[in-house]
């Protein structure tokens, strides 16, 4: 039988087919334990009742052969196989199967509650009420697996008959265990009492029948051996048994240690992945930053020979041309190296941000020198409740985000059209937008656009510059924050990036 509650599955097959309750898991709510505890004293109260009248009342015949029936019983229960989360596999199924045949329904019931023995009552692991619960759900079994078999055949009936009605005990005992058991379970784990009965047994149906048809069968063969043999032939299948017990643990354990290694396999694995994923995004970020710093550096150096070979063939305007050029290319490399800065930084827990209240007026007038204001182009407006109030913010890192925001509206939306910078009040938090009246973004565009290198298709055809990082950083900058970026465009209708900042107290 199996001593235990909510087993998980297993690929090995069942050896046990009857179930205990376990030990009630450390610190259950008050009310699951008062409601299991009054489930089991309704099992326990009847049943030691009827134990009482049936040993007062009607005469038991407790013969020495009885005795040593009970004897084996408990011998065999102190040979548990430990399974998972307190489930134990015992193999006294087939003997409790054959004292159901050869005694009557009271001497059976009465000779499993005293001999159902649990090793850890000795080492008071389980308390009084549950140790009584295990014996009387174990006496239920055998008396109803008793009474159904000596209403349909007889220890001397023939195979035909003597096989039904075994067959018909073993059922209905197993389904009184199986049943006290599972609503026991499902008040003490608050499960489905569907889910608790799949759990209340190890491997696949199909193991499981075969493995308890063939129990009840050695339940039956015992019985008969020892009206033919006596004890000497019960012991011939009893030993085998306890034998094919220390194999079934042998098994089991090595089940286990191959589950636990095939575990670990597939999170190192997953590891690896990672890393190499890892590897790669590095890789193509060192030669993403190769490559634009090259092309910057390849610019500089013509715009400054152009300058040093041709000084004196320039014109004033043709010189503040190329002056203006070296300016926007040093701006450029200025801008790969902060993006290469923040984005080194990333790690797997986000940016590093010191928080502290920062003022709103100050966090968007920063953001709008850092792009001088677009040319003329930048329109900022800050609500009634949001002028004046602190945010909860790394100043730093918020600014960067505003920066590159606006920065990448004056990228997409085409001069003089403005670019508007709004904060606004919202539940404890104020909200901080971007909004353009560029081309706008197509929903495929809208679901790769926070994503690491990606640009919007047709951004490099059309000269747009950019390293495909800058909504990246935003986004985790934002994430680290603990808010959330948001986008919301329409092809042609331009578009508005916002994220949020609780309100600091």
């Amino acid at each position: 039988m199996t001593s235990g509650m909510l087993p998980q599955p297993s690929v090995l097959s069942d050896t046990a087919l009857i179930e205990t309750i376990a030990p009630v898991p450390p610190t259950p709510p008050v009310h699951r334990r008062l409601t299991l505890r009054v489930f089991e004293g309704a099992i326990v109260v009847p049943t030691l009742a009827a134990i009482v009248y049936v040993l007062t009342r009607q005469s038991v015949d407790l013969k020495k052969s009885l005795l040593l029936w009970m004897a084996l019983i408990a011998l065999v229960d102190l040979l548990p196989v430990p399974a998972w989360h307190g489930l134990e596999l015992l193999l006294d199924f087939p003997l409790l199967m054959a004292v159901a045949i050869l005694y009557d329904p009271a001497a059976a019931g009465v000779a499993l509650f005293a001999a159902s023995f649990d090793p850890r009552e000795l080492r008071r692991e389980i308390g009084l009420l549950r140790a009584l619960f295990n014996r009387s759900q174990m006496a239920a079994s055998a008396f109803t697996a008793s009474a159904v078999f000596h209403s349909l055949g007889s220890a001397d009936a023939g195979i035909p008959r003597l096989a039904s009605a075994a067959l018909a005990a073993a059922l209905v005992g197993y389904l009184v265990n199986a049943g006290l058991v599972s609503i026991g379970a499902s008040l003490l784990y608050e499960e489905r009492l569907s889910r608790v009965v799949r759990e209340l047994r190890i491997g696949h149906p199909a193991e499981f029948l075969f493995s308890y048809l063939g129990l009840g069968a050695i339940g039956v063969i015992a019985a008969q051996l020892y009206l033919r043999v006596g004890f000497l032939g019960v012991l011939s299948v009893l030993i085998p048994l306890v034998l094919a017990r220390q194999m079934f643990c042998r098994s089991l354990s090595l089940e286990r240690a191959r589950q636990e290694l095939a575990a670990l396999y597939e999170t190192e694995r997953a590891r690896v992945v990672e890393l190499e994923q890892l590897d790669r995004e590095k890789a193509e970020l060192a030669r993403m930053f190769t490559h634009d710093f090259m092309h910057s550096i390849a610019a500089l150096r013509t715009y400054a020979v152009t300058l040093d070979k041709r000084w004196s063939e320039l014109g004033e305007e043709l010189r503040l041309d190329v002056v203006r050029w070296i300016e926007r290319e040093t701006g450029r490399l200025r801008d790969l190296a902060t993006q290469s800065v923040s984005v080194m930084g990333l790690d797997t827990d986000g940016p590093a941000i010191s928080i502290r209240p920062e003022s709103a007026t100050d966090l968007v007038r920063e953001a709008a020198d850092a792009v001088d204001e677009l040319g003329g182009r930048l329109r900022i407006e800050l609500q009634v409740g949001a002028e004046g109030s602190k945010v909860l913010a790394d100043r730093v890192r918020v600014v960067q985000v505003l920066r590159n925001l606006l920065l990448n509206a004056e990228k997409y939306a085409e001069a003089p059209s403005p670019i508007d910078l709004t904060v606004e009040s919202a539940t404890d938090a104020l909200v901080f937008a971007v909004r353009d009246q560029g081309p706008g973004i197509s929903p495929e565009n809208q679901a790769r656009l926070f994503k690491q290198f990606s640009r919007l298709a047709g951004a490099e055809s059309s000269g747009i510059p950019g390293s495909g990082l800058g909504l990246y950083i935003s986004k985790r900058i934002v994430e680290a924050h603990g808010g959330e970026i948001r986008v919301d465009s329409e092809v042609g209708s331009g578009s508005a990036f916002s994220f949020s900042l609780p309100l600091a107290r």
